[in-house]
């Protein structure tokens, strides 16, 4: 189980399109982790992905502690 702590620049982070990365998306990616680095990981580069080539408008803090 991870427990997540994370700024708004991550669940409304924007694409070119104007599309947030929204919270669905967190919830999704974080199911297949295994790790509290791997969360990280995973959420930072797929947030990157979503982005694109357009500058991130908001700082990203992420925090992610896992339980066995």
């Amino acid at each position: 189980m991870v427990l997540l702590f994370y700024t708004d620049g991550l669940d409304e982070a924007r694409n070119a399109a104007d599309e947030p990365f929204g919270l669905a998306r967190v919830k999704s990616l974080l199911v297949a982790t295994r790790s509290a680095g791997q969360a990280i990981e995973t959420l930072t580069s797929a947030v990157e992905a979503h982005y694109g080539d357009i500058e991130p408008f908001d700082d990203l803090a992420l925090i992610a502690l896992w339980r066995r």
